[in-house]
């Protein structure tokens, strides 16, 4: 998680993926988090690295979004903030951003990642603005970057199918870097943004993996503009 707060513009958050049945990658004899640290045992050496936060494979889609709330309220006090999600194939970054938004999955407020979370909380925040007179408004953008390409995710497909025209990464004369041509749609509460999201997400590049029978083949990024 990433602000734009001097105090502490940067947060690593780690959370170990439960071991997977009829895998063993890593081939370790063992893996703990002990407080804000993760210990990995292999062949006898053992490996520690400590950040600001450690989730154990324990640990749900509630408990992770605290660590990420606070990068929300930076947002919505005027500061950009940015969750990027980084692991291995199958390591389940899609589902810590996604959950509960995904394509054919079971809805339910435990599955529900970041994304979903922090567009309730964006829209709680409007609401609470409007009981003083003061009016919010909420916008979303997504695209994807896939084999190099960027690619409107929320842009309508003209043939029915997923593919998009590929969009160009420019900057600006204040020199600030923005996507060409990106769409950017209003979102007048939380409902209409999730079905937008569902749509946009079944746009995505999958290809089956050994590690993950959907696995998102592309990077996707999902932005939130807040006014």
């Amino acid at each position: 998680a990433r602000t734009q707060n001097p105090e502490e513009p940067i947060r690593v958050i780690v959370r170990v993926r439960p071991p997977q049945s009829g895998r063993d990658d890593l081939d370790v004899d063992s893996l703990a988090v002990r407080g804000d640290t993760v210990q990995l045992i292999r062949k006898q050496r053992t490996f520690s690295a400590q950040f600001d936060a450690a989730l154990d494979g324990e640990a749900d889609q509630r408990s992770l979004f605290s660590h990420i709330r606070p990068a929300c309220e930076a947002a919505l006090d005027g500061i950009n903030a940015t969750v990027l999600a980084y692991g291995q194939t199958g390591s389940g970054k899609t589902h810590t951003i996604f959950g509960g938004l995904l394509p054919d999955e079971q809805e339910g407020e435990e599955r529900t990642g970041i994304a979903g979370r922090a567009l309730h909380q964006i829209f709680e925040h409007a609401a609470c603005a409007a009981t003083c007179g003061t009016r919010v408004m909420v916008s979303a953008s997504m695209l994807e970057v896939y084999n190099e390409t960027l690619r409107d995710l929320l842009l309508p497909s003209v043939d029915g199918g997923h593919e998009r025209p590929a969009l160009a990464l420019r900057e600006s004369e204040s020199r600030e870097t923005y996507v060409q041509g990106l769409t950017e749609v209003p979102l007048h509460d939380a409902a209409a943004a999730v079905a937008l999201i569902r749509r946009a997400l079944r746009m995505r590049a999958i290809r089956a993996t050994d590690a993950n029978a959907r696995s998102s083949r592309s990077h996707a990024v999902l932005q939130f503009i807040v006014e």
